[in-house]
């Protein structure tokens, strides 16, 4: 399997479920915010696959 492969193959499972989360989140309506690869540090080196931020009290 080439480099290249792999990591589209690791890209596309965590677009899946940023779009599956997205989805169950959004059809209940608890979702403020989503984002995909979310940066923590001030260097962007490290990064959380999913990051969602409901509305308040869900």
């Amino acid at each position: 399997m080439s480099t290249i492969f792999a990591t589209r193959r690791g890209f596309l499972y965590q677009d899946v479920q940023t779009c599956l989360q997205f989805l169950n989140y959004f059809q209940s309506k608890q979702i403020k915010e989503i984002y995909v690869d979310f940066e923590f540090d001030e260097a962007g080196q490290r990064s959380t696959d999913i990051k969602i931020v409901l509305i308040e009290g869900h």
